[in-house]
C-alpha cells in the first residue's frame, strides 16, 4: 500500500509544512513524514520528530533520509497534531549539542473526519527500538548493496572472461589464416622463381667482363651459340638461333 506523504522543511529552528492536510482519526501507519533538513542539521547523532496532541506525545526517529511514519497514537483523538524536531549529539553518554525547531501544526483532524471504532494496533516502538531498527535497515541495505556489487563483479568477470576467450579464438583464427595466406604467397613466389630459372635455362644467356688482368672474358650457357666477326675493324658478337 502506498503511503500518503507530508513534506516538511527545517532550516535552523524554523520548521514549515509544505501543504497543510486534514486526515481522519484512527489512521494507522498510513501517513509518512518527509523532512528536508538544512545544513544546520548536519552531524547530529539522531534527529527525532516529536508528535503531540492534547493527550499523547510520541517521538519518532528519522532515518538518514529524513523519513518517519506519523505515530497512530496522536491520530486517535480529534485534536490538531503538532510536531517539532530535536537533533542531538552525545559524546561519552553526555549530551553535548541539541537543536530544536519551533512547534507547528502538522495537520488537523476535523469533526467531520471521525471514524467509529478504536485502534488495536501495536504501540509505536520506543526511540531506542526505532534507532536500532533504522540501523538494522541501513545494515540490510549495505549488505544488499554488497551482494549486488559482488553479483555485478561476478557478472562482469564472466563477461570479460567470455570476451577474452572469444577474442583469443578470433586472434588464433586470424593468425592461422594469415599464416596460411603467407605460406600460399611463399609457395607462389617459389614457383615463380622456379619457372623463371627454367625459362632462363631454356633461353640461355651470355655475358662479357674484364678480369683483373685486363682480359676480356666471355661466358655463356651451353645452349647459347654465338658468332664473332670483324666488320670495318670492329668486333661483333651475334647470337645464333638454333
Amino acid at each position: 500500500m502506498d503511503k500518503t506523504i507530508v513534506n516538511f522543511k527545517a532550516e535552523g529552528q524554523k520548521l514549515t509544512v509544505e501543504k497543510p492536510r486534514d486526515f481522519a482519526i484512527h489512521t494507522v501507519n498510513y501517513i509518512e513524514a518527509h523532512f528536508e533538513l538544512g545544513s544546520n542539521w548536519d552531524g547530529f547523532d539522531s534527529v527525532r520528530a516529536i508528535w503531540t496532541n492534547k493527550v499523547d506525545t510520541i517521538a519518532t526517529v528519522l532515518t538518514r533520509e529524513g523519513v518517519c511514519v506519523v505515530p497512530w497514537e496522536v491520530l486517535k483523538e480529534r485534536y490538531p497534531v503538532r510536531v517539532n524536531l530535536v537533533g542531538s549529539i552525545v559524546v561519552d553518554e553526555v549530551l553535548t549539542d541539541r537543536l530544536t525547531t519551533e512547534q507547528i501544526v502538522a495537520f488537523n483532524l476535523p469533526k467531520n473526519a471521525l471514524i467509529s471504532g478504536t485502534n488495536t494496533a501495536s504501540i509505536t516502538p520506543s526511540e531506542y527500538e526505532q534507532f536500532v531498527a533504522n540501523i538494522r535497515e541501513e545494515a540490510d541495505r549495505a549488505e544488499q548493496a554488497r551482494d549486488d556489487a559482488e553479483a555485478y563483479v561476478d557478472s562482469t568477470k564472466a563477461e570479460m572472461e567470455e570476451y577474452v576467450d572469444t577474442t583469443k579464438a578470433s586472434m588464433e583464427d586470424y593468425v592461422d589464416n594469415a599464416k596460411e595466406e603467407a605460406e600460399g604467397y611463399v609457395a607462389e613466389a617459389l614457383d615463380t622463381i622456379e619457372k623463371a630459372e627454367i625459362a632462363s635455362a631454356k633461353a640461355g644467356y651470355m655475358f662479357f667482363h674484364i678480369d683483373e688482368n685486363g682480359h676480356l672474358i666471355y661466358e655463356r650457357t651451353p645452349n647459347t651459340q654465338v658468332d664473332f666477326y670483324l666488320l670495318n675493324g670492329d668486333l661483333y658478337v651475334e647470337a645464333i638461333d638454333e
